[in-house]
């Protein structure tokens, strides 16, 4: 099994097996989504909090969004038998060079305590190497995990100047620190929704819960009542649409993913 090292007392990784003709393939994978919409891409019935076996190798749990409900989905779904988790879905971009629907598959995942953490390496370049057949465009730069939503373009881009990070998402640091303590390979990949200059008005994040199910009522009436709003939501919903469509392509290869993959 990797074991945990501390680098510069603020980094955190998984360190690679000296003997490279030693190797664990993993047999089966827990994949980790915040929101139903992201796991309905794997599989069309998704439960909320709870584990469920969807094929032999994989299992999947959808944890609802923010840190403390990633650190319990993760422990749910280790008791629950995964060796390796997958944690995948939608994150926000920093950087004005990520456009909705590039791929972020980060080679450090940094806290807003600026800890830095690593995914498994050897996971990663394989990842890499599948992904960057799909001609999606692939950022590897650091994604940053904060415990808030990151909604206004002007934050974004300060935190982007200020980090250095492309991308933000709210689960990625608290799973991978549960990762890493209990030793199992975790690779982070993220499609993005919302473009660094958008900024996701208020009247959408009120009518989406923390499984980002949209009240549908409450906010087509907010439109009626400011009919201005319906321009930003069909743009939001053309982001989403982009995000979908890369997590759908790589749920058809989902598959190759895992078993190309040795630790």
């Amino acid at each position: 099994m990797p074991k945990i090292c501390l680098h510069n007392h603020n980094s955190y990784r998984q360190s690679e097996p000296t003997n490279t003709h030693r190797y664990t393939i993993l047999t089966h994978l827990g994949i980790i989504t915040a929101l139903l919409p992201e796991a309905r891409c794997f599989y069309t019935q998704p439960v909320i909090k709870q584990p469920k076996r969807i094929s032999n190798e994989f299992s999947l749990i959808v944890s609802g969004m923010g840190q403390a409900a990633a650190e319990i989905a993760t422990r749910k779904i280790l008791d629950f038998g995964a060796n390796s988790l997958l944690v995948i879905g939608t994150c926000g971009a920093l950087s004005p060079l990520l456009k909705p629907g590039d791929i972020v598959l980060p080679e450090t995942v940094m806290t807003d305590s600026q800890v830095t953490m690593l995914p498994t390496s050897s996971w990663h370049q394989s990842a890499y190497t599948l992904l960057s057949g799909l001609a999606i465009p692939i950022h590897t730069q650091s994604l940053l995990s904060i415990g808030r939503v990151l909604s206004r373009s002007v934050e974004k881009n300060q935190i982007y100047l200020d980090t250095g990070a492309v991308a933000v998402d709210m689960e990625s640091a608290a799973i991978m620190k549960v990762a890493l303590s209990k030793q199992v390979p975790v690779l982070i990949l993220r499609t993005v929704i919302d473009p660094s200059d958008f900024s996701i008005p208020d009247f959408v994040l009120k009518n989406s819960d923390a499984f980002g199910d949209t009240h549908t009522y409450p906010l087509l009436k907010s439109c009626i009542v400011n009919p201005l709003r319906l321009g930003t939501l069909f743009r939001l919903a053309g982001y989403y649409g982009r995000a979908k469509s890369t997590l759908m392509t790589i749920s058809a290869r989902l598959n190759l993913l895992e078993f190309t993959t040795r630790l």
